[in-house]
Order: structure tokens, then C-alpha cells, then sequence
């Protein structure tokens, strides 16, 4: 895509960051097997040069009979309880999207790009060290400052140690303002590099 012709505002950044031209990339990939009851969906899309964000997902109990069926309230009902997810991957891999981008927020603040990092890092911790923090909270920080400071990936993980439904779920997200570490447990949910 030229972005000029799709957003003259925005193609301004994108050209200050050194992107006259925006190529995006998709792909997918889906596999149902109802023999083994297991459904993949993955996903890609990306920033030519810039950056990629991969989803990748398992799940089971989709039955080919749900079909078959016109009744919405059993198609809600059997999407709450039966229909599991098997583990969720939610990776970003930076190709020179970061970089550029801190570039040029350095030279919006008038900083050199390792003062702005620094910057970055030390407003996090002022944020974090306010909000509270949990297993997943001190994973984000961790992987964030990683991240900025050159690691190429931040993936966020969820891999229940057996497939969990969104009625199974729900009683742990209603409490999460209470004590997000049962919902961080119960579904085994990673923030890494």
C-alpha cells in the first residue's frame, strides 16, 4: 500500500520511520479433525520488514452436528461448555518496527534513543509499582523491559493443564479484581520472550 493515498496523516509517521511503501502479510492455516476432535486455527499477519503477530490455537469439542442446528440457545449453550481451548499463542516478532518506532519517540522528546529506553523502563516501574502485581504482572514487566531493550519476540501463552471451556472460566474472570492469580493459574497463562 502506498500510504499517502490510504492516510496522508499517517503515512507521515511511517515515513519518518523510514516505510515509504507498507506491505501487509496474512496467512492461515485451519485444521478440523472431528475424528480426533481437535480444531487448529492459526493465524499471521504482518508488516513486510516491520513486524509479525502469529496467533496459534488448539482447540477441541467442535462436532460437525452443531450444523445441523438452527437453535441458538443450544449453540450458545454448547459453545459455553463443550467447545474447549486446548492453548492459545499470541506472539509478536519484531523485524524493525521497535526500533524505529523508540527512534523516532526519542527524537519526539528531544532524547537520545537509549535515554528513552531508559525513560520507558523507569515509567513502567512507576505505573507497576503502583497497580499491585501478580505472577503475570511481574512476567509482563520482565518480557516488556526485554523487549525494548533488543529481544525480538514477546509471546503471550495460555496452556491449561486440561481444556477448559468458557463456562469453566467464567467463575475465575468474575474474580479476577479479587485475586487474578486463580485466573493466571487455572489457565496457565505466560508472558515470555
Amino acid at each position: 500500500l502506498n500510504m499517502a493515498n490510504v492516510s496522508p496523516e499517517f503515512s507521515s509517521y511511517f515515513m519518518l520511520m523510514g516505510y515509504d511503501r507498507v506491505k501487509f502479510d496474512f496467512g492461515t492455516s485451519l485444521k478440523w479433525k472431528p475424528s480426533k476432535d481437535l480444531l487448529n486455527l492459526d493465524l499471521n499477519l504482518g508488516i513486510t520488514d516491520a513486524a509479525d503477530l502469529y496467533i496459534e490455537s488448539n482447540f477441541t469439542g467442535l462436532s460437525g452436528e452443531l450444523f445441523n442446528t438452527n437453535n441458538a440457545a443450544a449453540l450458545g449453550a454448547y459453545f459455553l461448555g463443550n467447545f474447549k481451548l486446548k492453548n492459545f499463542k499470541l506472539s509478536l516478532k519484531d523485524n524493525s518496527l521497535r526500533d524505529k518506532l523508540i527512534k523516532l519517540a526519542a527524537i519526539n522528546f528531544k532524547m537520545n534513543t537509549n535515554d528513552f529506553k531508559t525513560y520507558m523502563i523507569s515509567q513502567m516501574d512507576n505505573f507497576t509499582s503502583t497497580s499491585g502485581g501478580n505472577i503475570l504482572f511481574d512476567q509482563y514487566k520482565k518480557s516488556v523491559k526485554k523487549f525494548i531493550n533488543g529481544s525480538k519476540k514477546i509471546e503471550l501463552n495460555i496452556s491449561p493443564s486440561s481444556p477448559i471451556s468458557i463456562a469453566e472460566v467464567s467463575p475465575y474472570f468474575l474474580n479476577m479484581t479479587v485475586n487474578p492469580d486463580q485466573f493466571i493459574k487455572v489457565l496457565n497463562l505466560s508472558i515470555t520472550n
